[in-house]
């Protein structure tokens, strides 16, 4: 991790992370020519959704105004679409988290709704809530989430704190895999 920027930047700097920008999502998949690092940068009352295995990351930016039943039910079919890739997958929420105001009552059942999807594919989610109030004044740290699959593990942060690691198999065939053809916005 870079001491003047967080592993966001740093991993963008040295052009090891796929970014998805605020209201994406993407399917991609851990193999050769592909960096092996994909994030997002500025949640900013965003929910992150992300359903993560040894060989692939699906990886949602949802902004708290989109269409919250499309962007889950295109998160679905991808990963009904490649199920040997999350055959050993799991699943994360990470959500804002205020400590006062209205903006709780707005966020948590955006959250539960998410939840409540994951479930019925089959998954049990992990939530994670990051300080809203602290992260919308600086986007270009704060506000961070990371997937790291470079290595033996796949690690996921949260603004640079590892919250999940997964120990990859020694059979795990990295360069059988491509970027897959999902793309939601």
């Amino acid at each position: 991790m870079s001491q003047d920027g967080g592993l966001f930047k740093q991993l963008l700097e040295d052009g090891q992370l796929i970014r998805i920008g605020m209201g994406e999502s993407r399917c991609i998949s851990f193999g050769a020519g592909i960096p092996g690092c994909v994030g997002t940068q500025g949640l900013a009352a965003s929910t992150v959704v992300i359903i993560v295995s040894h060989h692939a990351v699906i990886f949602a930016h949802m902004t708290p105004t989109c269409d919250l039943h499309r962007y889950m039910d295109t998160i679905e079919r991808a990963y009904r679409q490649f199920p040997t890739y999350f055959a050993a997958a799991f699943s994360v929420v990470v959500d804002a988290g205020y400590s006062h105001g209205y903006n709780t009552l707005l966020i948590e059942p955006t959250a539960d709704i998410i939840e409540a999807r994951l479930k019925i594919m089959g998954l049990r989610p992990g939530r994670r809530e990051y300080n809203a109030e602290s992260t919308s004044s600086a986007l270009d740290r704060g506000g961070t989430v990371v997937v790291d699959g470079r290595g033996s593990t796949v690690e996921v942060y949260i603004e640079d704190v590892l919250i999940v690691s997964l120990k990859k198999s020694p059979a795990d065939p990295r360069t059988s895999y491509q970027d897959g053809p999902f793309r939601g916005r």
